[in-house]
């Protein structure tokens, strides 16, 4: 989706800026692919690109705001 395609670029950045970061991991699943209907239908996933916080596995919030860098990622 085109939404997808937009935030990809922004969260491939953020990632990129902590992967030295041990408490910090990013994680991106593609929830048309058939492998991960049911991680995606467990984990309440309605639209795309959904963006979810965990905090050590247990879900916190989803991210409703910009989809930015600055403001989403950081």
């Amino acid at each position: 989706c085109p939404h997808c395609k937009n935030t990809v670029p922004h969260f491939t950045t953020a990632a990129d800026h902590f992967k030295e970061e041990r408490k910090i991991a990013y994680a991106a699943v593609d929830c048309t692919k058939g492998q991960n209907h049911e991680l995606c239908k467990q984990e309440g996933v309605e639209g795309y690109p959904m963006i979810s916080y965990y905090n050590y596995g247990k879900f916190v919030e989803r991210y409703s705001g910009e989809r930015a860098v600055s403001a989403t990622f950081f």
